[in-house]
């Protein structure tokens, strides 16, 4: 068993076989052990321990868990997504999503989609993409992010909303870790 203690807790991991079996102690304010949690994880890829200010980092096979949320309809200028609600245009992950903000990374329908709108992907632990260029095909989806998904082994699929909301859905389906991009109007 390997443990980091640190001001708020101790973490302990131990791995037997394919399995991981994590255990956090909380310390009261006198740092003497409070309420602990222990949590066994199935997984593929060995977690670490990456520094005393790191505790635990996910590998993208416990990350790919949650599953991905389905888009339950999309019209002209609305989605809706399971668990999250509607909006008009959605950034969706395993276990989660939001709203697409465009003016967060400078994206417009001119200077398409912007790397720091599929940097989220990498870190979420998504093994396919699916990015929208809207009904009427009219944002642009740039090679350099396409380039820079596939250089992180990540499968990316570019095509209009109609298209890759139904692209999307089936990947959920499966099982697949997916991401999006969805652009519900032009």
């Amino acid at each position: 068993m390997r443990s980091i203690r640190t001001d708020e807790g101790i973490v302990s991991k131990e791995r037997e076989k394919d399995q991981v079996r994590f255990r956090v102690e909380f310390l009261d304010q006198q740092k003497n052990p409070g309420c602990a949690v222990t949590k066994g994880l199935y997984i593929r890829k060995k977690s670490f321990f990456e520094n005393s200010d790191t505790i635990l980092r996910k590998t993208k096979m416990e990350q790919s868990m949650a599953a991905s949320p389905r888009i339950l309809s999309c019209s002209w200028g609305e989605m809706e997504i399971e668990m999250i609600g509607r909006g008009k245009d959605f950034k969706l992950w395993p276990g989660g999503g939001r709203a697409w903000d465009w003016s967060e990374h400078g994206t417009g329908h001119r200077n398409g989609i912007q790397l720091g709108d599929v940097q989220e992907f990498i870190s979420k632990g998504c093994q396919v993409v699916v990015l929208t260029s809207g009904r009427l095909k009219r944002l642009k989806v740039p090679q350099a992010i396409v380039d820079t998904l596939t250089a992180q082994s990540i499968e990316v699929v570019v095509a209009n909303t109609k298209k890759g909301v139904q692209l999307y859905n089936d990947y959920v389906d499966k099982g697949i870790a997916v991401g999006g991009l969805f652009h519900s109007t032009c």
